[in-house]
C-alpha cells in the first residue's frame, strides 16, 4: 500500500511495546517505523497484536519469547516458563500478560501441563488441527482433534479462553472445556474433571481439586486421601461447579440451583477487575484477586485455612509447625541435614528430609523422639493399629515392632495408634 501526502502532520501517537515503556513519536516517524518493520521478520517481537491467527500459524520453542496476545492485552498464548531449570521443559498454553513474569500466572496448559523441550512447535495446521509436535521427528505429542472439522482460525478471547472457530465464528473447540490448574470467571468444572496442582519439578503433582461422584467438592492427595470437602447435608444431582467474575464459587445441581457456595473477601468489589480460582502446588485451593495499585495478586479466599492440615505439605519425613511468620516445614530428626535451623517456609519447596533408617537392620538399640502437642495426620498407605495403651506402653510396643514408624498416644491414655509400613 502506498501513502502520499503533501503535508507532514505533527500530532503524536503513543507506541506502547518498546521494552514495556510508552514512547511518543511524530506521525511521520511512526509511519517510517511501521513500514520498516513490515519487511522484516517479527521473530524478535515480544507480542503479536493479533485477535485471531489463521491456518498455518505456528510458534517454535526456540522463539519462545514470542507470544500471541488477546485483544485486551490481558492474556498471552505461547511457550511458558514453568520450572526452575530449562532442563525440566516448558509448558505451552495461556498465561496472564500483566508485566513482570512473577505475576503472569499460567491459567491453562496443553495436555494438562505436558512438559516439552524448546525443540518443539505449536501449530494450527492447514486441516484445522491445533498440534504440538517435536522437531525434527515431527512426533505429535498433543492434538486438539479438530482436523477436517471446518476450523478457519484460532482466537484468544479477552476472558482467556482459547477457541478454534469455523464459519460464522462457530466455536468448534475451546480451552475452557479442558481446565488444568485454574478456573477463570465464567469457567465450569464437571464430573469427572479435575484441577491438578502445578508441579515444582518434572514429576506430576499429587494434589487435585475434584467433583466427587457423591457431588461434593474435595481436595484429594493421590486419589486416596481427602483432606478437605464441602460436606453437603444432602445428596443431589450435581451439574457443575462454577466460578464467577465477582469472586463467587458455587456448586449447582441439575436444576441450576446453588447448593453450596463460597466467595472471596472482596466479593463484588467493583475495583477488582481480574480474579481466578487456582489449585496451587502446595495443595491448597485459592481465589486470587488482582490489585491494580500494588500490581500484584492477593489471596482473597483459601479452602484450607491451616496449611499444616494439607496432607503431605512438608513432603517425606517432614513435619509442619508454626512460627511467628506462619507455618514452616522441618525434618523429623537430627540426623537430617535440614533439621532445626534449616526450616523453610511452606512456599519455598526447598525442604528435602533424609529417609529414616531401616529399623530391621538396626545393630543397636532403637530410640524414639518425643514430639509434644503434635498430631500424626497419617501415613500412606494407611496401616494404623489402634490399641488401648498408656503412653509408656505405646512407645514400648512401637519400639519392639520393626515395621512401626511412629506412635501417637492421647494425653488421657485413652488410645494408642501405631503407624506401620
Amino acid at each position: 500500500m502506498c501513502v502520499a501526502s503533501t503535508r507532514e502532520p505533527y500530532f503524536e501517537i503513543p507506541i506502547k511495546h518498546f521494552q514495556g515503556k510508552p514512547h511518543r513519536f511524530p506521525f511521520s516517524s511512526v509511519l517510517a517505523v511501521v513500514v520498516s518493520l513490515c519487511f522484516v521478520s517479527c521473530g524478535f517481537c515480544d507480542e503479536l497484536a493479533l485477535v485471531s491467527v489463521p491456518l498455518g500459524f505456528e510458534i517454535s520453542g526456540f522463539d519462545r519469547t514470542r507470544t500471541w496476545v488477546s485483544q485486551n492485552g490481558v492474556f498471552a498464548f505461547g511457550f511458558l516458563e514453568c520450572c526452575q531449570k530449562d532442563d525440566d521443559g516448558f509448558l505451552v498454553g495461556v498465561r496472564y500478560n500483566l508485566g513482570d513474569k512473577t505475576v503472569n500466572m499460567p491459567v491453562w496448559a496443553i495436555g494438562g501441563g505436558l512438559r516439552v523441550s524448546m525443540n518443539s512447535t505449536i501449530r494450527l495446521s492447514m486441516d484445522g488441527g491445533l498440534i504440538l509436535f517435536e522437531n525434527p521427528s515431527g512426533l505429535i505429542v498433543w492434538s486438539s482433534s479438530t482436523s477436517n472439522l471446518g476450523v478457519k482460525k484460532a482466537t484468544l478471547l479477552d476472558n482467556g479462553n482459547l477457541v478454534l472457530v469455523g464459519n460464522g465464528d462457530r466455536v468448534l473447540w475451546e480451552s475452557f472445556h479442558s481446565p488444568t490448574s485454574t478456573l477463570l470467571p465464567g469457567q465450569t468444572l464437571h464430573f469427572p474433571q479435575t484441577l491438578r496442582a502445578p508441579s515444582m519439578n518434572s514429576i506430576s503433582s499429587y494434589y487435585t481439586f475434584v467433583i466427587q461422584r457423591s457431588g461434593e467438592l474435595a481436595l484429594v492427595w493421590e486419589n486416596n486421601v481427602t483432606y478437605w470437602r464441602t460436606h453437603l447435608s444432602f445428596s443431589s444431582n450435581i451439574m457443575e461447579a462454577r466460578f464467577d467474575a465477582d469472586g463467587f464459587l458455587g456448586l449447582k445441581d441439575a436444576t441450576n440451583r446453588t447448593i453450596w457456595s463460597t466467595s472471596s473477601n472482596d466479593f463484588k468489589d467493583p475495583s477488582v477487575t481480574l480474579r481466578h480460582l487456582r489449585m496451587d502446588y502446595d495443595g491448597n485451593l485459592r481465589i486470587y484477586s488482582w490489585d491494580h495499585v500494588l500490581h500484584e495478586w492477593k489471596i482473597t479466599w483459601q479452602a484450607v485455612g491451616n496449611q499444616c492440615d494439607v496432607f503431605g505439605s512438608c513432603g517425606l519425613y517432614g513435619f509442619c509447625r508454626f512460627k511467628s511468620t506462619g507455618p514452616v516445614c522441618d525434618c523429623l530428626y537430627q540426623d537430617s541435614s535440614n533439621w532445626g535451623a534449616s526450616s523453610v517456609t511452606m512456599d519455598s519447596g526447598g525442604l528435602k528430609c533424609k529417609k529414616m533408617v531401616d529399623l530391621s537392620n538396626c545393630k543397636m538399640n532403637t530410640s524414639m523422639v518425643d514430639m509434644k502437642q503434635s498430631v500424626l495426620y497419617g501415613l500412606y498407605p494407611p496401616q494404623d493399629v489402634a490399641m488401648m495403651l498408656n503412653e509408656k506402653d505405646c512407645k514400648g510396643y512401637c519400639s519392639n515392632d520393626p515395621t512401626c514408624i511412629a506412635a501417637t498416644s492421647k494425653n488421657d491414655g485413652s488410645g494408642c495408634f501405631d503407624s506401620t509400613i
